[in-house]
């Protein structure tokens, strides 16, 4: 007999217990050979547990034990002898006591508002699933309450559709029976929207909904989701906090078209095309268990305000947010599952340990659409019923992790500051044109509050609309939601997708267009005039000055100044010869040859902008960042007026096939050069080989040792700085403005229509992240050819982009680059009215304002007493009034009284006129047939389509139409009606289809066998049972796909 060598000895406790009480233990060596050994383990001096015989087999391997858990930790020395008694190995240990865990699960439906299936088919699975999950709830509900099913949805529009269509009643019956007792739980977000494209007051209504479920059914929800997108916009923490949410579920998805270039992907991990925990994805997502960047911290928020933050949970993506826990969304409750879980588990929940003091933890674990099923449910009552901790049970009340960890370890959760840039965050640059549409909704809509809430106060008979007004917010909030089909999905769902995402946007601008022209129509009739007048009508809490005619016209904070009519001010064309230099007293600038700006030369800091290249030129790519090009030899044509300045260059661009417009035009009295990019019929951004085109704008400015900033939607963040680290830093959002300055000077680049800049260069791979480079170029991030399937086809890919370029002494804070920014991107509204009498002076403010606080929206209160006002910026101390009535009472976001004053940075709420403001309210009521006849195509609301739609398809000659279901209970069907003519006569001849209702809140069609890129137009009407014809819809159309050249 000789010692055996055993090398590589570990020895792990577990947190794992059996309901008697023992712990398992792994034991690891490396023996030379097969043998018994004696286990002794020793606590000091002392045994701990009497001395075992095991067996250990040669070469790696390992021996699972259950041995009585420590009271107390202790440095366990573990010694294994052979059968001679000698001393084969050693190593010393800390035994600590083993934490009880519980692991949450969560269970539920994953729901994008579109892609995985048209909207109207993903509301009507909502309903579906829900009721399945209820089922499963009562089937469990005699188990044991860890071991019971429950069920989880993700948002508001999931919920909200339940209401809507079963009843009051049968929604009342899942709140009382289900959600309440926490077997069922709601998030209180709307879905997992794309944040950074809110506007500053869609940002704040989209957290309404939470408080709505307080209000109407009495749900507590404080927790919200970020599931599948993988960025969160910073000012959100602010807002939402204020507004009473407190934690945030994040399960990110890290793909993208194009895995990383930068990152290795470790291929070793299930789905790692989609899973975070692989890393190397096509979008950066730090949200690994390997990463030093927590899983659970608290993100603050950027006025460093404790009660603003959020404490968020982070889990891999929410398919496999349970596989590093040895089970799936799929896994049966069986033997195999069980013994996955049980080799899973240890490695796990100790490398957790090893990182965390916590004793809960919370995971995703289902799928896209997925029915609810009790497979899993039964799977971990498997696990609980031999395993007395970690404690599987699935999530109920969303809030419950999170107010165990809040109470228990809040003073040890790390804290996180800065945006979670997203690589998702350029999926809405690959439907440019309706991403700015967008964005000029959000700007419009604030401000056709602002004004409709005057004309109400100031006529008792005008009615606001408060139902049109809460829709339109609805579906700009609906359309940032992140189904936008750049993936693989194809067919009908992504084009119907996109044909909802089109209403959307159309019915939020219309409506914005539509109520400010009333509420100004209403207000002009009352200003008085001794002639014929120009009404000025500044939307902004700013003094301002604009130039009419050459004239300086002062204009106050939130009111008007009319002037006499200005005479018409024609430009008069300038000639020149070589290169065009235009300036004033300000700037000199040259421009070159391709159409672009070759120099801008500061005249009153005697500094020169461009760093020797092209400023504001268009920059395409078509292989993904490997080449660029740009327009060739341009036009010119330039024009004075008593204003400034205007250039109009013309030039084309051959790869992409854009004919690129530059108007340039250069005030005479203000320091500001504005621009607009106009790109018409960018062909090659649609494609048969798509994700390899991008466009850009390119401002290369030249400061040494700068800093660069970007305004977010409601804070202003340092670039590559002010970031949590879970995304990349290769873009930045910015809304409205961004800067590159000195201590002393800087530039400001000002945008209206897109989203994303880049300093110092194009980055090449957008996952990279730590290489951001310190440069002071600047490139507007405009478009990708990701998505496609929302556009007829190149000839209508015509892109505007607007920017101003600005300088200044100081910083931006001292030089309030973001008053320059939000006047410019707000301006003044003009309206012409006759000689007339009014009550109201030819110059006027509505409101007063002492803060350099923005005022973002004015609107009746929720509760119907008085008026709110929003403010966003440093509010301490500010002083309001509307119409002569102060605004002293502070409310949270979502307007309830609070003893919270001002904030240094983020969004406020005050109210005025408390118990003097009464407003009258429109209503909009639903209109169901009467008489036998059915109501008009439309008219009842739904969120989703009412008025008819079309769209192209993906094949040739193919449209897809959508129109609102009708609820009459003898609905027999739709007449529709085609023609090539707009003034069709709706007959025999015209009839192409009788189409029955189906079950969704649409009527749908499918036209087959058209001509290609025409143009075709439709009726619809309704039609009884008994053979009773509605009126019919007006006309609309639909033009189909052009082909790809």
């Amino acid at each position: 007999m000789y010692m055996i060598k055993v090398k590589n000895l570990s020895f792990t406790p577990v947190s794992m217990l059996s309901h008697t009480g023992e712990q398992l233990v792994i034991l690891d060596c490396k023996p030379e050979r097969s043998a018994h050994f004696t286990l002794t383990i020793l606590d000091g001096d002392r045994e701990y547990i009497p001395p075992r015989d095991i067996a250990l087999k040669g070469g790696d391997g390992y021996v699972r034990m259950m041995l009585p858990p420590p009271t107390s930790d202790f440095n366990a020395a573990v010694i294994l002898t052979d059968r001679t008694g000698c001393e084969a190995a050693r190593t010393e240990v800390l035994w600590r006591v083993p934490r009880e865990w519980t692991i949450y699960v969560m269970l539920s439906s994953h729901t994008d508002i579109g892609l995985h299936n048209s909207q109207y088919h993903q509301r009507y699975y909502s309903e579906v699933f829900l009721d399945a999950a209820m089922k499963l709830c009562d089937e469990t509900a005699d188990r044991p309450e860890q071991d019971q099913y429950r069920y989880v949805m993700e948002g508001t529009w999931f919920w909200n559709n339940y209401a809507a269509d079963r009843g009051e009643e049968a929604a009342r019956n899942v709140v009382e029976n289900y959600i309440k007792p926490g077997r069922i739980g709601l998030c209180g977000g709307c879905a997992g929207n794309h944040t950074q494209c809110y506007g500053l007051e869609q940002l704040c209504r989209s957290a309404y909904e939470r408080s709505r479920q307080e209000e109407k059914w009495g749900i507590s929800t404080h927790t919200m989701t970020m599931i599948d997108n993988n960025g969160i916009s910073w000012p959100l923490v602010q807002a939402y906090s204020n507004a009473g949410f407190r934690n945030i579920i994040f399960a990110p998805n890290q793909w993208n078209p194009l895995p990383s270039t930068v990152y290795y992907r470790d291929t070793r991990h299930q789905s790692y095309t989609w899973n975070p925990g692989a890393g190397g994805g096509g979008a950066r997502v730090d949200v690994r268990y390997d990463s030093d960047i927590p899983m659970v911290f608290w993100w603050q928020g950027q006025d460093d305000d404790p009660d603003s933050r959020l404490l968020v949970c982070a889990s891999t993506q929410y398919g496999h947010g349970a596989i590093p826990f040895g089970f799936n969304p799929n896994s049966k409750a069986n033997t195999a599952s069980l013994e996955s879980m049980e080799n899973a588990v240890p490695a796990r929940i100790t490398d957790i340990e090893e990182k965390v003091p916590y004793d809960v933890w919370l995971i995703a674990n289902y799928h896209d659409d997925q029915h609810p099923s009790r497979d899993v449910t039964d799977l971990l009552a498997m696990w609980n019923a031999k395993w007395a901790f970690p404690k599987f049970r699935t999530l109920g009340n969303p809030d419950e992790p999170f107010d165990i960890l809040r109470n228990r370890f809040s003073d040890v959760i790390p804290t996180l500051r800065g945006e979670m840039t997203g690589g998702w965050y350029q999926h809405p640059l690959s439907a440019p044109i309706i991403l700015a549409k967008k964005h000029e909704a959000d700007r419009l809509l604030p401000t056709a509050e602002k004004f409709s809430t005057l004309a109400a106060l100031y006529d008792s008979d005008y009615a606001y609309p408060t139902e049109a007004f809460r829709r339109a917010w609805d579906s700009l909030i609906f359309n940032d939601e992140h189904s936008y089909g750049t993936s693989g999905y194809q067919g009908r769902r992504v084009y119907e997708t996109w044909m909802q995402h089109r209403d959307w946007v159309d019915k939020a601008h219309n409506t914005a267009e539509t109520e400010l022209n009333r509420a100004l129509d209403a207000l002009t009739s009352r200003i008085a005039a001794s002639e014929p007048s120009t009404v000025l009508f500044n939307p902004t809490g700013r003094q301002r000055t604009e130039f009419i005619a050459g004239k300086a016209v002062d204009i106050p904070p939130f009111g008007y100044t009319s002037v006499p009519v200005p005479a018409p001010d024609e430009p008069v064309p300038l000639s020149f010869d070589g290169l065009l230099v235009i300036e004033n007293a300000f700037y000199r600038l040259t421009f070159a040859e391709n159409g672009s700006v070759a120099s801008i030369f500061d005249k009153i800091a005697g500094h020169e902008l461009s760093d020797g290249r092209n400023l504001a030129e268009f920059i395409y790519t078509e292989d993904n960042h490997k080449n660029f090009v740009r327009p060739g030899s341009a036009i010119f044509a330039a024009y004075k007026s008593t204003d400034g300045i205007t250039v109009v260059t013309t030039a084309d661009e051959p790869v992409s096939g854009a004919r690129v417009m530059l108007t340039v035009f250069l005030p005479e009295h203000e320091r500001r050069i504005d621009l607009e990019l106009k790109l018409d019929h960018v062909r090659a951004m649609i494609n048969n080989n798509r994700y390899y085109r991008y466009c850009y704008c390119g401002f290369p400015f030249k400061l040494v040792n700068c800093r660069r900033y970007c305004r977010l939607n409601g804070a202003v963040a340092e670039y590559a700085v002010d970031l949590t680290g879970h995304g990349t830093d290769t873009y930045m959002e910015s809304s409205e403005w961004c800067c590159a300055e000195t201590d002393d000077y800087g530039i400001g680049l000002l945008q209206s229509d897109s989203e994303l800049v880049e300093f110092d260069r194009i980055h090449h791979d957008k996952t990279d992240y730590g290489d951001a480079g310190e440069g002071s170029a600047i490139y507007a991030y405009l478009a990708n050819d990701w998505l496609q399937m929302h556009s007829i086809g190149g000839s209508h890919e015509n892109y505007r982009f607007r920017f101003a370029i600005t300088t200044y002494e100081g910083n931006h804070r001292s030089a309030k680059l973001a008053k320059t920014a939000e006047l410019w991107c707000n301006p003044v509204i003009r309206r012409d009215i006759p000689a007339q009498n009014g009550s109201l002076p030819q110059t006027y403010s509505f409101a007063e304002f002492d803060t350099d606080a923005r005022f973002v929206a004015l609107k009746p209160a929720e509760d119907g007493d008085g008026v709110i006002v929003r403010l966003c910026g440093d509010s301490r101390g500010a002083s309001v009034g509307i119409l002569g009535e102060p605004a002293d009472e502070w409310n949270d976001i979502v307007e309830r009284s609070t003893t919270k004053g001002g904030v240094s940075d983020g969004f406020s709420t005050l109210r005025a006129g408390r118990g003097i403001f009464k407003t009258k309210t429109q209503s909009i009521y639903d209109i169901i047939g009467s008489d036998g006849v059915p109501a008009p195509i439309g008219s009842v609301y739904t969120g989703l389509i009412t008025e008819p739609k079309a769209a192209r398809g993906e094949e040739n000659g193919m449209l897809y139409l959508l129109w609102g279901q009708n609820i009459e209970p003898d609905l027999g069907g739709y007449e529709l009606y085609r023609s090539t003519s707009p003034d069709f006569i709706c007959n025999e001849g015209t009839h192409i289809a009788d189409v029955e209702p189906g079950i969704f809140r649409v009527g749908r069609y499918i036209d087959r066998g058209l001509e290609n890129h025409t143009e075709y137009f439709y009726r619809v009407r309704a039609v009884s049972l008994s053979g009773v014809r509605g009126p019919l819809s007006g006309v609309f159309s639909g033009i189909t796909r052009e082909p790809i050249e």
